[in-house]
């Protein structure tokens, strides 16, 4: 095999391992449902609020997962919005 080619498929591999791992320390800890990799274009109006967490670690609250999902920011969301005093993560704030 080509020592470039083998050099390149390794990196891959080791990305997608390590992101494997944050993935699922994410569901665990955060209970999140995670986005899809093909994030979604077109989303229903329907309002079923969920609170998603964005790639720098804060919080925001969306009127469904799909819209969520459509943001490219977000990591992944939880059901109810941020404000609802269901979650007990710190970043959430208090009610």
């Amino acid at each position: 095999m080509n020592k470039h080619f083998s050099t390149v498929l390794t990196f891959i591999s080791a990305s997608f391992l390590t992101s494997s791992c944050v993935s699922d320390e994410l569901v665990a800890k955060e209970n999140l449902t995670l986005c899809p990799d093909v994030r979604p274009q077109i989303c229903t109006q329907d309002y079923n609020p969920v609170c998603a967490r964005l790639e720098d670690g804060s919080w925001k609250s969306y009127p469904n997962g799909c819209t969520a999902c459509g943001d490219p920011k977000v990591v992944g969301y939880r059901k109810g919005d941020c404000t609802d005093g269901k979650h007990s993560a710190p970043d959430f704030p208090a009610r």
